[in-house]
């Protein structure tokens, strides 16, 4: 079943001192120690506080990282609950009728169209890599994912970032990168990349602070382009950047 909801006072009260610790943890990080590998209480800072307050029960909230290895960063936002929110059973049957859909349009058919099961949470399909690899559980729904890689030592690129559907709207991005820029910063970062889409990138230029990179700087854009070549861009009309 879900994680039980707390009364509104005693959530707001959990959302300040879980945020309160977080901050601490933070400014208390001495990366001239530890270097680029975030120290796990570090990786709360990151976590929203609307993301935090849209949830029933803050303390449900945790983390759990995949990768920390001071070049490349990528975590999960989780909220546990105490039974699986997923049928096992029904996540791998529909994965074969995915399968099997795919196939039959591979040779030409035209197949019935597929129906998702109302027993399987959407995210544990996308994350079924993350589920054998122990990074969530079928208890755990998925709140958030972010991943970003240090590309030379003060360039920075976002390489994914996402939140739930029904959590859009609540300007849970816009906190979120305003810490991750606190956290670059503190890294010694000075640019911060990232590709987008036509559907997102006014909302990375007009809502969180990027600029297209067609527009900085030609000198500037040259030693970006460079540090970019390894990444699978597919289109350097759509990366933006940030300058701290």
């Amino acid at each position: 079943m879900p994680e039980q909801s707390l009364p509104d006072r005693q959530r707001v009260a959990a959302v300040d001192g879980l945020t309160r610790t977080a901050k601490s943890a933070f400014e208390g990080w001495n990366p001239a120690i530890t270097g680029r590998i975030i120290p796990t209480p570090v990786f709360r800072y990151l976590i929203p506080t609307k993301l935090l307050s849209a949830v029933p029960n803050p303390n449900s909230v945790g983390i759990s990282v995949i990768k920390n290895d001071g070049t490349d960063t990528r975590f999960l936002v989780l909220e546990h609950n105490d039974s699986a929110i997923t049928n096992i059973e029904s996540l791998s049957r529909f994965e074969g009728e995915m399968s099997a859909y795919h196939r039959a349009r591979h040779a030409g058919n035209q197949p019935t169209p597929l129906s998702f099961p109302r027993d399987v949470d959407p995210p544990h399909l996308e994350y079924t890599d993350e589920l054998k690899g122990g990074f969530l559980t079928l208890n755990d729904r998925f709140l958030l994912e972010a991943y970003f890689s240090g590309l030379s030592s003060d360039h920075m690129h976002v390489t994914s970032y996402g939140d739930r559907a029904n959590l859009h709207g609540r300007g849970i991005a816009v906190e979120f990168f305003d810490r991750f820029f606190d956290l670059a910063r503190k890294l010694q970062y000075k640019y911060i990349t990232s590709e987008n889409f036509d559907f997102n990138i006014d909302f990375f230029t007009d809502k969180l602070g990027f600029s297209r990179l067609t527009t900085i700087p030609q000198t500037t854009q040259h030693v970006l382009r460079k540090n970019l070549r390894g990444e699978p861009i597919e289109d350097f009309d759509n990366i933006t950047v940030a300058q701290l």
